[in-house]
């Protein structure tokens, strides 16, 4: 499980990359705004909604991953253990991909059966 500085930490990196993929299409949002976001605020919701729109395909699926991995970290005691095991996620794997579900021994196995039977899953 993530200590809590670890949490902080990941938290802080991940609204930094939001951040900075959002600014590409509007540079006044910064890492503090979208730190200072309610989560249940439509406001805030309709705004990051809008700057989800202008952007390509790949940066909005990119954006959507970290939003997603945002809420986990903040809603999900779970966030950081791998869905198959139940072992920690090392900190390392979740700042390089933060929205692993699986430990990398659990996904690369799912991601070698995928490929067996002639399908290759989404990597995380």
């Amino acid at each position: 499980m993530l200590n809590q500085k670890q949490r902080h930490r990941l938290r802080r990196e991940l609204t930094e990359r939001l951040a900075a993929l959002y600014q590409t299409v509007r540079a006044d949002i910064t890492a503090a705004d979208l730190a200072q976001r309610d989560p249940g605020d439509e406001a805030d919701d309709a705004v990051a909604d809008e700057l989800a729109s202008l952007l390509d395909e790949h940066d909005r699926d990119r954006a959507h991953q970290l939003e997603d991995a945002l809420r986990r970290l903040d809603s999900d005691e779970d966030y950081g253990v791998c869905v198959d095991c139940g072992q920690p996620i090392p900190f390392e794997r979740l700042r390089a991909a933060p929205s692993a579900e699986r430990c990398a021994d659990d996904q690369e196995r799912v991601e070698e059966q995928a490929r067996a039977a002639g399908y290759a899953p989404p990597t995380m």
